[in-house]
């Protein structure tokens, strides 16, 4: 009967406890500036992108904080989360909280904010907490009750590395490509890949006499998928070599060119003028009628990639030269050659045949055109 009695008095008093307690809500802005080291404030500017993590409890906060800076984890405990606009602004539409003893009775309240601000670069490991509690009142916007600077702990560099034609002066390789940095060491600096778009962004500590720097020993060229059919090389195109290079990140953005050439080609255009009959007129013509009208076959080995058949060209007035013709090769027919000197693949030996005729053999060509004139020929 005694047991049934205390359980009574306390689920009494705990009633009378929590009957007691009422819930308030109240929005919350703030502003967030980068301080620059003025005399004032009139120089400092606005911390665009930063998190702002609020909470209700001091406690809470401080050891969401403490493992933040330790390593880096983000907090995860936090009442509201916003991020601050170009302006440096944010704001939180409504923060809920619960209270058994009201500051102005039952009708309001004021609670006591703590924020933990993120933004890379800035603070410990780009975490800050906010210099002294924030005071808010319920059922209120409490616009403008927070202001504070935080001072540029690191600099941020971007570098882009861009992929150079060594073979086309340098131009930039229009496939999308993707650089891998897979030797690489970095020097008073930290480097990490922020997207998939040879983008790299480096950070280092806010010191003037820092010279941070990123050494590549060694990179390789990929497809969105498979290993691309170029490869690294120097800059000028002598070997497939990657070369070592130092990369000071001084400015704020840059880009770098990594030079490669293509290890896989389409066949050249042939183009030229069958020259077998000798033209004895005096019409002024070039060639007689004779090389007109012949089929001529384009080989590479045993393999026939393309065909044409010969055929006259306007000169002036009524002048023509005969046997004229022009090849282009199948376009699904590609060679490749994984290693060569120089910016330009030596082309395999071409092979034009008529039929009847001895093969002519056409080669010691290179890379460096798409089409090749062998200009007048004969195939006997």
């Amino acid at each position: 009967m005694k047991a049934i009695k205390s359980i009574t008095i306390s689920m009494l008093i705990l009633l009378a406890i929590t009957s007691c307690s009422s819930v308030f809500s109240g929005g919350f802005t703030g502003k967030i500036m980068e301080d620059k080291g003025g005399l004032d404030d009139s120089a400092n500017t606005p911390l665009a992108g930063a998190t702002v993590f609020i909470y209700t409890d001091e406690g809470t906060r401080n050891s969401d904080y403490d493992r933040a800076i330790s390593n880096g984890t983000k907090p995860s405990n936090a009442t509201a989360t916003t991020t601050t606009n170009d302006n440096g602004q944010f704001s939180v539409s409504k923060i809920i909280w619960k209270t058994n003893n009201p500051s102005f009775g039952k009708t309001a309240d004021k609670i006591n904010l703590y924020l933990i601000i993120y933004k890379s670069g800035f603070g410990v490991n780009g975490f800050n907490k906010n210099s002294n509690a924030i005071s808010i009142t319920s059922d209120s916007t409490n616009e403008s009750t927070y202001t504070e600077s935080f001072k540029r702990t690191e600099k941020v560099s971007t570098i882009t590395f861009n992929l150079a034609n060594a073979a086309n002066n340098g131009e930039t390789i229009n496939d999308t490509l993707l650089v891998k940095l897979t030797d690489l060491e970095a020097i008073n600096c930290n480097i990490s890949k922020t997207s998939s778009s040879n983008t790299f962004s480096v950070s280092y500590k806010n010191d003037d006499n820092t010279q941070p720097k990123i050494k590549i020993n060694r990179y390789t060229i990929q497809s969105e998928n498979e290993e691309s059919t170029w490869k690294p090389c120097t800059e000028d195109g002598s070997t497939f070599s990657p070369i070592e290079k130092n990369i000071t990140t001084a400015a704020d953005s840059q880009s770098i060119d990594l030079y490669a050439k293509q290890t896989e080609f389409s066949y050249p255009t042939i183009t030229g003028r069958l020259a077998n009959s000798t033209n004895s007129s005096t019409d002024g013509n070039i060639g007689t009628s004779a090389d007109d009208g012949i089929v001529i076959e384009y080989y590479v080995g045993e393999k026939s990639i393309g065909r044409a058949t010969t055929t006259t060209s306007q000169i002036a007035n009524d002048r023509v030269k005969h046997g004229v013709f022009t090849i282009t090769p199948n376009s699904s027919e590609k060679w490749t050659i994984p290693s060569y000197e120089g910016k330009y693949a030596p082309i395999p030996t071409i092979i034009l045949k008529k039929s009847g005729a001895s093969p002519k053999e056409i080669n010691g060509y290179t890379t460096q055109s798409n089409t090749i004139d062998v200009g007048d020929i004969t195939i006997p």
